[in-house]
């Protein structure tokens, strides 16, 4: 299921409360892109039912293996929407790239990913 609409609709016929939505951005980003949709309205979409969001980078055709900030997620703009929808949970997600500098890998992306949730944080207290 590559968006939150299909999973919407899956929510509804279902009609359960413990069936809800936990988007990958990555994966949404890169099916909007696809099919010529925009990723936000899609996750808007999702309004009511979303309990977290995946943070994860992706670029057309790959979805995994890359840092943040060399893909085409906005993470920035899907924080924003997802939080003013309610979403306070959010999961990252890093890749191991084989390298000797991981550790200075995680903490890019913790820092990353940090200051947007920071930032979101602080536009709604």
């Amino acid at each position: 299921m590559n968006t939150v609409e299909k999973a919407k609709e899956i929510v509804m016929h279902i009609h359960s409360p413990y069936l809800q939505i936990y988007p990958d951005i990555g994966n949404i980003t890169n099916a909007a892109v696809a099919e010529g949709k925009d990723v936000l309205l899609d996750l808007n979409s999702g309004f009511g039912s979303l309990v977290a969001m995946h943070l994860k980078e992706t670029k057309p055709g790959q979805f995994r293996d890359m840092m943040y900030g060399e893909g085409h997620v906005n993470f920035s703009e899907a924080i924003k929407t997802a939080w003013t929808m309610g979403v306070r949970r959010f999961v990252t997600e890093f890749w191991y790239q084989e390298n000797d500098d991981w550790k200075d890998d995680v903490l890019f992306s913790r820092i990353f990913i940090s200051r947007l949730l920071n930032k979101e944080q602080k536009n709604h207290a």
